[in-house]
This record gives C-alpha cells, sequence and structure tokens, in this order.
C-alpha cells in the first residue's frame, strides 16, 4: 500500500510532467499522453508578476486545467522569471 509521502511525491512527479520549462517556453500539458495537448508560454510573457497573474487568469478557463496544477504553473512561471509571488 501506497504511503501519504509516496502519493504526494507522485503528485509532484505528475505536476513537473504536466508543467515544466523547455528553452524559452513555459510547456503546459492537459493531457501528457497526448502531444498535441501541448500549450507553450512565451517566458518573456511571464516577466513581471502581473503578466503571471494574466496567465493564471487565462489558464483558470480551461476546462483542463486544475487547482494544482494552476498553482503549479504559478510557481514554475515566477521561478523562471525571478518574480517574488507572495504565499507561494
Amino acid at each position: 500500500m501506497e504511503n501519504d509521502l509516496d502519493k504526494i511525491y507522485q503528485g509532484i512527479k505528475n505536476l513537473n510532467d504536466q508543467i515544466f520549462i523547455d528553452g524559452d517556453v513555459i510547456v503546459l500539458y492537459a493531457d501528457t499522453a497526448n502531444e498535441g495537448s501541448r500549450y507553450e508560454i512565451p517566458r518573456s510573457k511571464c516577466a513581471k508578476a502581473d503578466d503571471i497573474l494574466r496567465w493564471t487568469y487565462h489558464l483558470s478557463e480551461k476546462t483542463w486545467m486544475d487547482r494544482d496544477m494552476l498553482s503549479h504553473f504559478m510557481f514554475i512561471a515566477a521561478t523562471a522569471s525571478q518574480v517574488p509571488l507572495h504565499g507561494i
């Protein structure tokens, strides 16, 4: 039986497989098994906190986006751009 810590690690691994940096873009996959579900956001469009907030709002309207993915996107975008987002 999987313990709670294993579930947490697996959840983080899944998020890292769905949302990551690939060169100059932040890549999001609605479905990691489907290459056609790749969604790219140029890192240059997440240079400021306001930019990340706009993308967060935009992504929140996607039917495939969930709360964990959205939070992970914010973390990845802020880290990539060295934007301090308080509370992350």
